[in-house]
């Protein structure tokens, strides 16, 4: 029997991505992961060539915990009121919290199919930490705070994964996404060696790194290509770049008026302080046509105006008033009683009579000045999606705007 000449397909080759804590963290009770991170696992998870795993150190899993019960704690408070309300016990204890925040860590780990990367503590070189710690070497931190020794357990359990990993580029990469530069040192200064490791300071990063294994073109060429692209897309006072030829600055306020506008709950009204745009991540790369995202970031703060007068009641009024209206009341014949002051503005107003006496305020001329008071800063962000034609020079030629898409808005209170 004649051998097959059926060929064999190769392995797929693999990248091995172990994230940080910082590169998950939500704020949020319910969730272990952000959205960002979801996302990305979703977008990379099936590719034909390039076998991608996701891990987490058993000390993030842990920290996360911590984060997330600390969240979840903070809701307590409300609940005993709410339950003071209700006249009902909703048996809402921190145990109870526990075990939803230990169900929800399971349920995402099990969802994003999350391996988790046990410590082995007999392989860590202890005399070598206590003597990083001692002087301040990253991950520990100059500082009064003693910061460093989880950062430094989740570098020791990443470096034991990276021993165990096929050390050639070609064949695996491993990836840390850490946006602590501290760590990022520590790693980068044990691993400098090694071609097939890459500490990554983003989730942004990790996409570009990710596209460009799958686009099979070098990490070297990308990095040309991104510098060229920067400024083709965005250069300070010139016109000529495509931020400005495409009109992105006014599709952006057109087309998403609305999510431009919108404001967290309790406040009166935004206001837009700082335009940011960053660097481009390359997408991908058919034949000549070179795919780039661009991520535009808005900053704003939200405010209340105050004083603010709600019709049927009078809060936060100056302290002046509360000696004139006695004299209004009295001058307009309505008597002056606690129960009879709950009218609005408007009804104050109308009840002066004359001149008000001598050294006494008159509202109708001396309203206090109307402030707004800052109460969130926040930041709409959104991606725009553009391409490019390289010729055989390697310039840029025929521009094309593939679509704008917004990402996230987030808020976060100022007191």
């Amino acid at each position: 029997m004649g051998k097959s000449t059926t060929k064999r397909r190769p392995k797929a080759r693999r990248l091995e991505v172990v994230f940080d804590t910082n590169a998950l963290y939500t704020g949020h009770e319910s969730d272990l992961v952000r959205e960002e991170v979801e996302g990305l696992i979703a977008r990379h998870s099936q590719h034909d060539d390039l076998s991608v795993g996701w891990y987490v150190p058993r000390v993030v899993i842990h920290e996360r915990r911590f984060q997330m019960l600390k969240a979840a704690r903070k809701l307590l408070p409300s609940i005993r009121r709410l339950e003071k309300l209700l006249g009902h016990n909703l048996n809402i204890t921190e145990e109870a919290l526990e075990q939803r925040v230990d169900a929800a860590v399971k349920g995402s780990i099990d969802k994003l199919n999350l391996h988790v990367l046990e410590l082995d503590v007999s392989k860590v070189e202890w005399d070598r930490l206590i003597h990083d710690s001692c002087y301040r070497r990253p991950p520990f931190e100059d500082s009064d705070k003693e910061k460093g020794f989880r950062d430094s357990l989740i570098a020791e359990t990443f470096m034991q994964f990276v021993d165990i990993c096929p050390s050639t580029a070609t064949i695996c990469r491993v990836a840390l996404v850490t946006g602590d530069q501290a760590m990022a040192d520590a790693v980068n200064r044990r691993c400098d060696q090694m071609a097939n490791v890459r500490v990554l300071g983003s989730i942004e990063a990790l996409e570009e790194l990710v596209n460009t294994l799958v686009a099979a073109i070098s990490e070297e060429l990308v990095a040309k290509y991104r510098e060229q692209a920067g400024k083709y897309f965005f250069e300070r006072g010139n016109k000529q770049s495509l931020y400005y030829r495409l009109g992105v600055d006014e599709k952006l306020r057109l087309d998403y008026a609305s999510v431009l506008a919108a404001i967290p709950d309790g406040a009166d009204g935004r206001r837009d302080t700082k335009w940011l745009i960053g660097p481009p991540q390359f997408v991908k790369k058919e034949t000549q046509k070179v795919f780039w995202a661009t991520g535009i970031t808005i900053e704003a703060e939200a405010y209340v105006r105050s004083p603010r007068y709600a019709e049927g009641s009078v809060p936060d009024r100056p302290s002046w008033l509360n000696l004139t209206m006695p004299y209004l009341w009295a001058s307009s014949g309505t008597p002056s009683t606690a129960a009879s002051r709950t009218t609005s503005w408007a009804d104050y107003l109308s009840q002066l009579s004359g001149p008000s006496p001598a050294g006494i305020p008159n509202p109708e001329h001396d309203l206090p000045e109307e402030k707004e008071v800052l109460v969130a800063k926040g930041s709409t962000v959104f991606e725009v999606r553009w391409r490019v034609t390289v010729k055989a020079s390697g310039k840029f030629s025929n521009p094309i705007l593939v679509g704008i898409e917004h990402k996230s808005t987030r808020w976060e209170p100022t007191t």
